[in-house]
């Protein structure tokens, strides 16, 4: 059985054979890896002409993974020749972009992660501590014209060559992230059935009673790595205000967190259960925030965790019985 580095030498020797002759000289294809969130390791072949500023990179997991389950390497080349002739003929006009600090400030947003899930990711990458296991990092929006915008995560090289203060980003981040990106919790049934734009944390006083659910979402407007907005100032509390008693928190993915009053909860090992099996069966493993639940006290206003191991052992019961 080959390993995927095995694989991609395979890869760079069909390619080289099947892109037309003119394409294949001065060319040359690099083999690298990028750590990405959650640890998630990508394997990209950079195919990079003498010349030429732009040097697409294709990731090879996936063809990797298609392989190994009997697809032809012919074929799976052929798809990946195609996706280089495609990134050639669509290339981005290549433009300097002003990363000052003044410039990007306004453009700053912050993503959580969970910190033992991305030991390998965050070593480059600056961030800040946000309890119970998770950290903020810093995305920042380039705005191209006519083509809306990308994100790009600070790393410490991009920290260190623009000389930006750790402490001034990370507020300007979540300043920035209350506005464009507020804080929605809605029903399930709004956003099954219902009206997906009301917002439970704008209305006067306690939900009504005939809005209440069992379950909630919680993200932001856009529903895109909305799972920070749980860590914005003063969210939870307003949550609590609005449900009139405590709550549990089950991590549901990086885009969104699942709130369930206290009075509406199923034991915790079922909850727990719910979402270790999500996250294993479910979720893109890149999507994963947490395998852990837990619990706002509306009284003490702390925020408890509830370990994974509680999953495990309701798992391993299922198993053994």
């Amino acid at each position: 059985m080959i390993n995927i580095n095995e694989f991609m030498e395979m890869a760079r020797e069909d390619i080289l054979t099947m892109l037309p002759k003119d394409l294949t000289k001065d060319l040359t294809i690099e083999q690298n890896t990028v750590t990405k969130m959650n640890d998630q390791i990508f394997y990209g072949l950079t195919l990079r002409k003498e010349g030429e500023e732009s040097a697409p990179t294709i990731y090879m997991n996936e063809p990797f993974d298609r392989y190994m389950k009997g697809e032809p390497l012919k074929l799976l080349m052929a798809e990946v020749c195609q996706q280089y002739l495609d990134a050639l003929v669509n290339r981005p006009e290549v433009v300097t972009q002003d990363l000052t600090f003044e410039r990007i400030k306004d453009n700053l947003t912050i993503r959580i992660v969970e910190a033992k899930r991305n030991s390998a990711f965050l070593r480059d990458i600056p961030y800040m501590n946000m309890g119970n296991g998770f950290v903020a990092i810093c995305d920042v929006k380039v705005v191209e014209e006519n083509s809306g915008y990308w994100r790009t995560t600070i790393n410490n090289g991009l920290q260190q060559e623009n000389n930006y203060d750790k402490r001034e980003m990370f507020k300007a981040a979540i300043e920035n992230s209350q506005i464009s990106e507020p804080a929605k919790m809605s029903t399930m049934m709004d956003q099954l059935f219902g009206d997906s734009d009301r917002n439970l944390l704008d209305i006067e006083g306690m939900i009504p009673e005939n809005s209440r659910d069992h379950m909630y979402i919680l993200s932001n407007k856009d529903g895109d790595l909305g799972s920070a907005a749980f860590f914005y100032p003063g969210v939870r509390e307003k949550i609590a205000e609005k449900l009139g008693e405590g709550f549990y928190v089950l991590p549901s993915s990086v885009h969104e967190v699942l709130i369930l009053p206290e009075s509406c909860a199923p034991p915790i090992k079922d909850i727990a259960e719910m979402v270790y099996e999500a996250n294993h069966s479910v979720v893109d493993p890149k999507e994963v925030l947490s395998d852990n639940i837990f619990h706002f006290d509306k009284e003490t206003r702390r925020l408890e965790t509830i370990q994974s191991e509680v999953a495990r052992e309701v798992r391993d019961d299922s198993v053994r019985s």
